[in-house]
């Protein structure tokens, strides 16, 4: 029998590990997970299911978004949330990102928020437009910030629950710190029933809500995405990087209460979202359709 040298083994062995390294990496960027978290609430009967998706950046996952249409259906949510960066700044051709959007509400009433992205786009006018006469519901409190919208915040029944949904979008033009803000989120915070926020930013709120001026009372559940759920994940650790937060972020990815020595702590689900960032590829990190059943407080 004929000996393998050991330059020829070790060779073959990191062949190996090359493939499956390739392998996973590959995955990393097409395989589709669904994480699911409940949350808990004396502000519901019945309870109902979110499917929460983001940042697809306009990447296609066949066939129009086949796989991501495909996954959506499979969970059959009460609800879709999309939070933000579904096309991409650098996007001529939004196809891929118009074919998903449009046959989400056939599963599920949508609700939809800006990200960064969406705005930077210079498809934007195109996109809002379609988007505005689809059958999503389109939330944003201003455009560009100019006047106010009277779209911010919309009223849903599911399963019977009624619940009060919101849509604050990017504040990288300094949008937030507009004081008109502050009567739309008092009107929002004070109404009773479960309330939803949609805001493309995780890091946005603990600041927001530090600030004495802005609220009394608050809202019950905040869907982000942005994150990209911290780009590169290392075991045991996490998130190694995000926009706005930087090295190893405090929000990258899941479900956190969010209380900063406030009143009235909230739960965050932060997305880790669908396409790729174009500074690093996925590592470790596969893409989400992220899934929330929000039950009463009695019920597992």
């Amino acid at each position: 029998m004929k000996k393998i040298s050991k330059k020829r083994l070790l060779a073959k062995i990191l062949l190996c590990g090359v493939v499956i390294l390739s392998a996973y990496l590959i995955c990393d960027q097409y395989v589709i997970l669904t994480p699911e978290y409940t949350i808990k609430s004396d502000k519901v009967q019945n309870g109902f299911k979110i499917a929460l998706i983001s940042d697809l950046h306009n990447m296609d996952f066949g066939n129009g978004n086949r796989k991501v249409i495909d996954t959506i259906k499979r969970n059959s949510p009460d609800m879709i949330a999309v939070v933000g960066d579904m096309i991409d700044e650098r996007s001529t051709d939004i196809t891929p990102t118009l074919s998903l959007m449009k046959q989400l509400p056939d599963i599920a009433p949508t609700y939809y928020v800006l990200g960064n992205h969406d705005k930077s786009c210079p498809q934007y006018e195109t996109f809002k437009k379609e988007i505005m006469s689809s059958k999503v519901h389109f939330l944003r409190a201003t455009d560009n910030g100019k006047e106010i919208i009277s779209k911010a915040e919309i009223t849903a029944t599911f399963n019977g629950d009624k619940v009060h949904i919101l849509g604050l979008h990017t504040y990288s033009n300094g949008e937030y710190e507009d004081p008109r803000y502050t009567e739309i989120m008092d009107k929002f915070c004070s109404k009773s029933g479960f309330k939803i926020l949609l805001c493309h930013y995780p890091e946005f709120t603990p600041w927001f809500f530090g600030q004495d001026k802005y609220y009394e009372t608050n809202f019950d559940l905040m869907l982000c995405g942005h994150t990209h759920g911290g780009l590169i994940r290392i075991p045991f650790v996490g998130g190694l990087v995000a926009p706005n937060q930087g090295f190893f972020p405090e929000y990258d990815r899941g479900l956190f209460l969010v209380d900063k020595e406030n009143k009235n702590p909230y739960h965050m689900v932060i997305t880790g979202g669908l396409g790729q960032d174009r500074r690093c590829i996925r590592i470790n990190n596969f893409p989400q359709v992220t899934l929330i059943n929000v039950v009463p407080s009695e019920k597992e």
